[in-house]
């Protein structure tokens, strides 16, 4: 294994415009990957030249790295994590990078752990998220991320603080603060399909918590599912609530997945779905029921 301390790794000069350098590049898959590196204090820098590669720390491959207590900053991407197994940040900072502070497109246990991210999307305002968790990432990890302008007080701002994308299969954010007023957009975007999502107690400066168990797959962020289809059978794993908005009417006579104890509350946003009493339930009512627009089960 290799060890690096305080180090200070990058161009001198990184205006935007200027230099295009990636400071930290891990490249080589396979039998011959970079394993086991930490790095502890140190400083990278890759310039924020607008499309150029790249980053302040690149992962294409490579296993088990460690960044602790490391800055990165004036970089186009921060962090930029295409591929690799057991990418772990433990506390540090991204500052005022061109795009996203952290930009996961691929790779396998990514942990961030009580990172600061400040001042991203230079390059264009609004566009970029603080964090953005995408492609075919798998099993993420985000506990405690500190979002907005509160190092360098720019005003440029990310539109999330967190983004998940349609391909991330397993992920978990819990502990994301900061000030909503210094996020364009939102707080977090959920664009996953997937059941295995935890987003939970994460608190939203001047609008209260946001505190919550599990939020199942369509991308509302709080442990609702969306459905439009007129499918009979949903998939509740992970879920407490589901929006009926199905396109015509149906019958649901099933819900998978579902664990010991789990409520699942249901609620209309028409008048076409129907909870059949019978087989897999039992309604008190003894018969079928028809939900009308806004009624909650």
């Amino acid at each position: 294994g290799l060890r690096f301390l305080h180090c200070d790794i990058g161009p001198s000069s990184v205006a935007a415009g200027g230099n295009s350098g990636t400071a930290v590049y891990f490249a080589t898959a396979g039998a011959t990957a970079t394993k086991d590196v930490v790095f502890t204090g140190c400083r990278f820098a890759g310039g924020r030249k607008t499309g150029a590669a790249r980053a302040g720390v690149w992962v294409a491959a490579g296993k088990m790295l460690q960044f602790t207590g490391c800055t990165v900053e004036d970089s186009l991407v921060g962090y930029d994590v295409d591929g690799g197994t057991d990418v772990k940040v433990f506390g540090g900072a991204v500052l005022g990078c061109g795009r996203e502070s952290f930009d996961v497109d691929g790779g396998t246990m990514l942990r961030l752990v009580e990172v600061t991210s400040s001042d991203c999307g230079q390059e264009t305002t609004a566009t970029y998220a603080h964090v953005n968790l995408g492609g075919t990432a798998d099993q993420c990890y985000v506990n405690g991320l500190t979002v907005g302008n509160q190092i360098r007080g720019g005003s440029n701002t990310g539109t999330y603080g967190v983004v998940i994308g349609s391909g991330v299969t397993i992920a978990q954010v819990m502990g994301v603060r900061g000030a909503l007023s210094s996020l364009a957009t939102g707080w977090i975007s959920n664009s996953a399909t997937t059941a295995d999502l935890d987003v939970s107690h994460n608190v939203e400066s001047g609008t209260g918590s946001t505190t919550y168990s599990h939020i199942g797959v369509g991308g509302s962020g709080r442990g609702m599912l969306t459905v439009t289809t007129a499918a009979v059978t949903y998939d509740v794993k992970n879920v407490g609530s589901i929006y009926l908005q199905q396109s015509a009417p149906t019958t649901i006579t099933n819900f998978t997945n579902a664990s010991n104890g789990q409520v699942v509350r249901l609620m209309a946003g028409n008048g076409n779905t129907t909870i059949n009493d019978g087989g897999n339930f039992a309604l008190a009512a003894g018969a079928n029921i028809t939900l009308g627009q806004d009624d909650t089960l």
